[in-house]
């Protein structure tokens, strides 16, 4: 096996070991002993790659955000902020545990950070400018906010239902005049 396999696979099996861990424990509560043991991993080979426990949730939210912003909404040419808006609340919902965990253990600036910053250059690209800082700052944590109702109340509206909600207040505050009147 190549070394970047390698590399991938301790990754993953430290990534899966956390998210067990933090099923019945808080982060501060965990040792890189219990996870490497837990993953499978030697204790070097957990340093190789990280220099503490919560940069394995940073690379995470990093990369659910990085595969969001370039995989999934990337190509729509003009975007469509209603369907950029269902694949926002799809992620929400699929990474419903992580989201809570990070909430739980006080790390939602690890998911806010992965978000403004993943999205920042993909708001420059489609927009055709930069969005201030201020502005991603302020649509993510309206959209954070939003989700972490919508998963408290056990998504009992649609997700079409929830990205109507939030689908205005994203083209006005993005202030994208090209789809302002379009889906």
């Amino acid at each position: 096996m190549a070394n970047a396999e390698i590399k991938a696979r301790t990754k993953q099996q430290l990534l899966e070991a956390l998210l067990h861990l933090l099923n019945n424990k808080r982060l501060n509560d965990i040792s890189v002993s219990e996870l490497v043991r837990k993953a499978g991993v030697s204790r070097s080979a957990f340093y190789r790659n990280y220099h503490y426990i919560d940069e394995i949730l940073i690379e995470h939210a990093n990369n659910i955000f990085h595969d969001f912003f370039q995989n999934k909404i990337i190509n729509q040419s003009p975007v469509n902020w209603q369907q950029a808006s269902l694949y926002t609340y799809r992620v929400i919902r699929e990474n419903e545990s992580f989201l809570r965990q990070l909430f739980i253990n006080g790390k939602s600036g690890i998911w806010f950070n992965a978000s403004v910053s993943e999205g920042s250059p993909f708001y420059k690209n489609k927009l055709g400018r930069p969005v201030s800082d201020e502005k991603l700052i302020f649509l993510t944590g309206g959209i954070m906010a939003l989700g972490l109702e919508w998963l408290g109340k056990g998504n009992k509206q649609s997700i079409n239902d929830v990205a109507n909600i939030i689908n205005p207040q994203i083209r006005a505050i993005l202030g994208d005049k090209k789809t302002a009147t379009s889906n």
